[in-house]
């Protein structure tokens, strides 16, 4: 097909399936497209598990999480039967890594430009434009090699296939990039008598569509390809029982940086994609937290000077306004959660070449939340943080209970990151303990117990005990259908606030209580309370996240925090599996923030819920501790791959990367860096190993506690075998 410096591209028929294969330096790598045999057959669901969809929504319970859960760790193939596909208003997206905008291709094949988001102007090419017939009939769907942004769309009926091919070159700097369009036309019986046409598409060419060479389309898509391919090479290597995690671990990495413009955020396409939102705060929290996990250091590096020299004002504060009035939109968590990270990860953001106004702004944000640290006299004159907790409902300033423990973590990391860098102030340590004595006497003075446990409320001066989590018929104190009905009407979330505010308690689900417990400050009767209330009155479905009537999963990132320090491990697989296949489409990797039980999106994809699934996959791995000095190997990994194996090389904390491959109870780890927190192995596999358990590297242990194994301090590479 094409070569280039030493590098090949060629595109084989074989056994009834297209595939490509690249190769460079005798090394090949086979990159699938799709079966022929396979077009327009779906996989066989049993969606809802017996129940009705709307049974489902008006239960506080999770009916589905407890079917995946009933016998304990839940099953990857079985959570994905529980719930449809996602089809109804469905897409995907190209662009490059360069590139200010993309390119939306609808489930129907429809291309669109991004920049008029979900306005549905005049495609850019429509599969009826291409061919009358066969262009009517709804496309399958495929990524060359599942993963790569090089989109397939395969019309066909009973005779005739039409496939479309688009991509963008990842250097293309443009709002509305060149769409590289390939037309693969052929019969059913005859794959390989195909004919080929080539074109490019852009609006910002004057020349809008013409005919190109096919050594020109090729060369193109050879620099595609080889620069995700390389791309992908550049982060951790992660090789797991679980294909389809694997590859969505590896695409949501690729599409992630196809939605960026470089080091520049955004937060997804059609509306997201409008630049109001690049600077809310989750893009880089999610997206730092990812690419240092994931190895990425030089992009996340990027990202962080881009934030701080562009992002954030000289005073410390995000240039992220919403609503009528354009209020400041970043709570007091997203600040505080951003210098937790910053300083975790110092030695990977290179601190000690921190300029100036980088420093500045850091000290800036955390004179930011002292300026709002404010005495309330509605609780004894002591003082708390009061700020917005969440942009929907930023007119709302309130002494919130997220914002109050994550600036106790926020502005501690600051006074540890600044100290680090020879400046002494104590500012923010003082602020940082004082608030810790406050927050501990209100949340005694104000938790309640309830039949879920000791229950501290969200927000102080709130009731503790919200009547229910989202739209269902499950409540804290008995009220009828049509109280309930009435109390979770939509209103304007910065509107009037009543005693028992929906608005309030729904978001609360969604954000305010998973970042709560996000910060590991609540003792374990609270957090438990907090957990069992979202299990009952409405806070989940299939272990994701309930915001009003749908789902709403993108800041769960935090909860699965929680879920995995607290050793929740099967709601945490559960969470992983069922956001990786019903928060988005896998096989397109399109990840969206809201989406429907039933086959639907709600809103915009979105980059924290797209990075969901390879944070979660690398804490299952390597997961450092919020509460305690210690980094867990394999501690989120599921029972039987201590048999199948499993392999990650160059994942990394705070303290260096690590590399583990697991294969039938023999695990080798490799460590390279200073870690001076203790390394405890998680050896799942069994509930309580013994030393004689250990047929191979026992003098690599200090000590066992049930099936926690703490290795000795000191050494960089471990063996272990256990039977």
């Amino acid at each position: 097909m094409k070569s280039f410096r030493n590098a090949h591209l060629s595109e084989h028929y074989e056994n009834g399936s297209f595939y490509m294969e690249y190769e460079k330096g005798g090394e090949k790598q086979v990159l699938s497209m799709y079966s022929v045999n396979e077009l327009g057959k779906k996989e066989e669901r049993t969606p809802y598990g017996g129940y009705g969809f709307q049974e489902i929504l008006d239960s506080g319970k999770d009916l589905l999480g407890e079917i995946a859960l009933k016998n304990g760790e839940p099953s990857y193939d079985e959570v994905k039967k529980l719930l449809p596909e996602i089809l109804n208003v469905a897409y995907t997206f190209i662009s490059g890594s360069a590139s200010w905008g993309g390119i939306m291709i609808d489930n129907r094949g429809y291309m669109y430009p991004q920049e008029l988001g979900a306005m549905k102007p005049m495609p850019l090419l429509s599969p009826v434009e291409v061919d009358g017939e066969v262009g009517k009939n709804w496309p399958s769907q495929y990524l060359v090699g599942k993963r790569l942004p090089v989109v397939l769309s395969v019309h066909h009926d009973e005779e005739n296939v039409v496939e479309i091919m688009c991509f963008v070159e990842p250097g293309d700097p443009d709002r509305n990039p060149i769409m590289w369009t390939r037309i693969k036309r052929y019969k059913r019986d005859n794959p390989e008598g195909y004919t080929l046409s080539y074109k490019i598409i852009a609006l910002s060419r004057f020349v809008q569509r013409r005919e190109i060479s096919e050594e020109t389309f090729y060369e193109a898509l050879l620099d595609t390809v080889q620069y995700w391919l390389n791309f992908e090479k550049r982060g951790a290597e992660i090789l797991l029982p679980q294909k389809e995690l694997e590859t969505v671990t590896k695409g949501a990495q690729i599409f992630m940086s196809t939605t960026f413009s470089g080091d520049h955020a955004h937060y997804g396409h059609q509306r997201y994609g409008w630049e109001v939102h690049d600077n809310f705060p989750p893009n880089y929290l999610w997206s730092l937290e990812c690419m240092i996990v994931m190895g990425r250091l030089d992009f996340a590096k990027g990202i962080f000077n881009h934030l701080m020299n562009y992002s954030i004002t000289d005073e410390g504060r995000f240039t992220y306004r919403q609503g009528d009035d354009e209020i400041h939109g970043a709570s007091a968590e997203e600040y505080c959660q951003l210098l937790f990270l910053i300083n975790r990860y110092k030695n990977q953001l290179g601190f000690k070449d921190f300029s100036e106004s980088i420093i500045e702004k850091l000290i800036g944000m955390g004179e930011l939340i002292l300026s709002n640290c404010k005495k309330a006299d509605e609780f004894g004159g002591r003082v708390l943080v009061y700020m917005c907790a969440e942009a929907d409902t930023n007119t709302r300033i309130n002494a919130y209970l997220n914002n109050n423990l994550w600036a106790i973590r926020g502005l501690s990391s600051l006074n540890e990151l600044i100290s680090s860098l020879g400046i002494k102030d104590d500012r923010f340590k003082n602020m940082s303990e004082t608030l810790k004595v406050n927050v501990d006497a209100i949340i005694k003075e104000e938790t309640q117990d309830t039949k879920f446990g000791k229950l501290p409320p969200f927000r102080f001066g709130y009731t503790p005990t919200p009547l229910n989590l989202s739209v269902c018929y499950d409540s804290f104190y008995p009220a009828t259908k049509e109280e309930l009905d009435d109390y979770s009407k939509e209103r304007n979330t910065r509107g009037e606030e009543f005693s028992q505010d929906f608005n309030e308690n729904t978001y609360a689900n969604y954000r305010y209580y998973p970042e709560m417990l996000s910060a590991m400050y609540l003792d374990e009767e609270q957090e438990k309370a907090i957990v069992k209330m979202r299990e009952a009155l409405g806070g989940e479905i299939l272990g994701m996240t309930r915001f009003r009537g749908w789902l709403d999963d993108w800041p769960v990132l935090h909860y699965a925090r929680f879920l995995i320090e607290r050793e929740y491990i099967d709601k945490y697989l559960l969470l992983l599996y069922a956001h990786t296949n019903h928060h988005g489409r896998p096989d397109l990797m399109s990840y969206y923030e809201q989406v429907s039980i039933t086959n639907g999106v709600v809103a915009p994809d979105c980059v924290p819920s797209l990075l969901t699934t390879p944070v979660m996959t690398a804490w299952m791995f390597l997961y450092e501790t919020m509460a305690s000095n210690e980094i867990r190997l394999l501690s989120g990994v599921p029972k039987d791959w201590f048999e199948k194996g499993a392999e990650v090389k160059k994942l990394y904390c705070s303290e260096g990367f690590v590399s583990i491959r697991l294969k039938d109870n023999r695990c080798e780890i490799e460590v390279s860096g200073d870690f001076d927190k203790d390394i405890v192995l998680y050896w799942r596999a069994k509930d309580k190993v013994l030393m004689e358990d250990i047929k191979a590297g026992a003098e690599n242990v200090e000590k066992i506690e049930n099936n926690k194994i703490t290795l000795k301090k000191g050494l960089y590479k471990f063996i272990l075998e256990v039977y």
